[in-house]
Protein backbone atom coordinates (compact mmCIF):
# COMPACT_ATOMS: atom_id res chain seq x y z
CA UNK A 1 0.00 0.00 0.00
CA UNK A 2 1.65 3.33 -0.95
CA UNK A 3 1.42 6.20 1.29
CA UNK A 4 2.30 8.99 -0.53
CA UNK A 5 0.29 12.26 0.51
CA UNK A 6 -2.02 11.83 -2.58
CA UNK A 7 -2.51 8.35 -2.00
CA UNK A 8 -3.31 9.36 1.60
CA UNK A 9 -5.93 11.79 -0.19
CA UNK A 10 -7.43 9.40 -1.81
CA UNK A 11 -8.01 6.99 0.53
CA UNK A 12 -10.02 9.68 2.66
CA UNK A 13 -12.36 9.93 -0.50
CA UNK A 14 -15.96 8.11 0.48
CA UNK A 15 -16.14 4.69 -1.17
CA UNK A 16 -19.14 5.59 -2.63
CA UNK A 17 -21.32 8.79 -2.56
CA UNK A 18 -25.02 8.35 -2.93
CA UNK A 19 -25.97 11.52 -3.66
CA UNK A 20 -23.87 11.26 -7.18
CA UNK A 21 -26.07 8.80 -8.06
CA UNK A 22 -29.31 10.67 -6.96
CA UNK A 23 -27.89 13.54 -9.14
CA UNK A 24 -27.25 11.17 -12.11
CA UNK A 25 -31.19 10.24 -12.03
CA UNK A 26 -32.32 14.31 -11.36
CA UNK A 27 -30.29 14.64 -14.90
CA UNK A 28 -31.50 11.94 -16.90
CA UNK A 29 -35.04 12.29 -15.31
CA UNK A 30 -35.07 8.70 -13.68
CA UNK A 31 -33.92 7.23 -10.73
CA UNK A 32 -34.43 3.71 -12.54
CA UNK A 33 -32.10 4.69 -15.05
CA UNK A 34 -29.55 5.94 -12.84
CA UNK A 35 -29.90 2.98 -11.00
CA UNK A 36 -29.63 0.66 -13.88
CA UNK A 37 -26.43 2.69 -15.41
CA UNK A 38 -25.32 2.01 -11.57
CA UNK A 39 -26.40 -1.68 -12.16
CA UNK A 40 -24.58 -1.89 -15.28
CA UNK A 41 -21.19 -0.28 -13.71
CA UNK A 42 -21.04 -3.31 -11.41
CA UNK A 43 -21.76 -5.77 -13.24
CA UNK A 44 -18.70 -4.61 -15.40
CA UNK A 45 -16.20 -3.32 -12.60
CA UNK A 46 -14.52 -6.60 -12.19
CA UNK A 47 -13.79 -7.05 -15.69
CA UNK A 48 -12.25 -3.85 -16.08
CA UNK A 49 -10.00 -4.09 -13.46
CA UNK A 50 -9.03 -7.29 -14.57
CA UNK A 51 -8.43 -5.95 -18.08
CA UNK A 52 -6.29 -3.23 -16.62
CA UNK A 53 -4.31 -5.55 -14.83
CA UNK A 54 -3.97 -8.15 -17.77
CA UNK A 55 -2.49 -5.44 -20.30
CA UNK A 56 -0.21 -4.45 -17.81
CA UNK A 57 1.07 -8.10 -17.52
CA UNK A 58 1.27 -7.47 -21.29
CA UNK A 59 2.84 -4.40 -21.39
CA UNK A 60 0.30 -2.85 -23.05
CA UNK A 61 0.24 0.18 -21.84
CA UNK A 62 -2.17 2.31 -24.27
CA UNK A 63 -4.82 -0.33 -23.93
CA UNK A 64 -4.38 -0.41 -19.60
CA UNK A 65 -4.63 3.40 -20.44
CA UNK A 66 -8.09 3.00 -22.39
CA UNK A 67 -9.39 1.11 -20.16
CA UNK A 68 -8.51 3.29 -16.66
CA UNK A 69 -9.67 6.35 -18.30
CA UNK A 70 -13.42 4.81 -18.95
CA UNK A 71 -13.37 3.60 -15.69
CA UNK A 72 -12.37 6.82 -14.25
CA UNK A 73 -15.01 8.83 -15.78
CA UNK A 74 -18.06 5.88 -14.83
CA UNK A 75 -16.66 5.48 -11.39
CA UNK A 76 -17.04 9.05 -11.23
CA UNK A 77 -20.39 8.87 -12.73
CA UNK A 78 -21.93 7.14 -10.06
CA UNK A 79 -20.65 8.26 -7.02
CA UNK A 80 -17.42 5.71 -6.67
CA UNK A 81 -15.07 8.61 -5.79
CA UNK A 82 -12.60 6.78 -4.04
CA UNK A 83 -12.14 4.57 -6.89
CA UNK A 84 -12.07 7.93 -9.14
CA UNK A 85 -9.67 8.88 -7.32
CA UNK A 86 -7.10 5.72 -6.85
CA UNK A 87 -7.68 4.97 -11.12
CA UNK A 88 -6.44 9.01 -11.10
CA UNK A 89 -2.80 7.55 -9.55
CA UNK A 90 -2.79 4.48 -11.54
CA UNK A 91 -3.24 6.72 -14.55
CA UNK A 92 -0.47 8.92 -12.67
CA UNK A 93 1.94 6.43 -12.43
CA UNK A 94 1.39 4.44 -16.19
CA UNK A 95 1.97 7.65 -17.55
CA UNK A 96 5.47 8.95 -15.79
CA UNK A 97 6.36 5.24 -16.85
CA UNK A 98 6.78 3.95 -13.05
CA UNK A 99 5.90 0.44 -13.77
CA UNK A 100 6.47 -0.22 -9.73
CA UNK A 101 4.69 2.57 -8.12
CA UNK A 102 1.95 1.62 -11.13
CA UNK A 103 1.87 -2.19 -9.46
CA UNK A 104 1.32 -1.05 -6.35
CA UNK A 105 -1.42 1.26 -7.05
CA UNK A 106 -2.84 -1.55 -9.04
CA UNK A 107 -3.10 -3.47 -5.65
CA UNK A 108 -5.29 -0.22 -3.99
CA UNK A 109 -6.76 -0.29 -6.89
CA UNK A 110 -8.01 -4.38 -6.50
CA UNK A 111 -8.75 -3.53 -2.76
CA UNK A 112 -10.66 -0.06 -3.56
CA UNK A 113 -12.95 -2.50 -6.05
CA UNK A 114 -13.91 -4.94 -3.68
CA UNK A 115 -15.28 -1.98 -1.26
CA UNK A 116 -17.01 -0.31 -3.97
CA UNK A 117 -18.49 -3.31 -4.75
CA UNK A 118 -20.39 -3.86 -1.56
CA UNK A 119 -20.96 -0.38 -1.32
CA UNK A 120 -22.81 -0.10 -4.38
CA UNK A 121 -24.80 -3.74 -3.73
CA UNK A 122 -25.67 -2.75 -0.44
CA UNK A 123 -27.18 0.76 -1.76
CA UNK A 124 -29.16 -0.67 -4.39
CA UNK A 125 -30.16 -3.20 -2.27
CA UNK A 126 -31.26 -0.95 0.00
CA UNK A 127 -33.13 1.19 -2.70
CA UNK A 128 -35.02 -2.00 -3.84
CA UNK A 129 -36.36 -2.14 -0.08
CA UNK A 130 -37.57 1.93 -0.38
Amino acid sequence: MCETPLHVAADLEPVFEPGTLFALGEELESQQVATSVARTYLRLLAERVGRVEAAMTTGDVEGALEVLLSLRVTSGTVGARRLAARTTLVIDALERGDTEHTWECLGDLARDTAETESALRLHLSGSERG
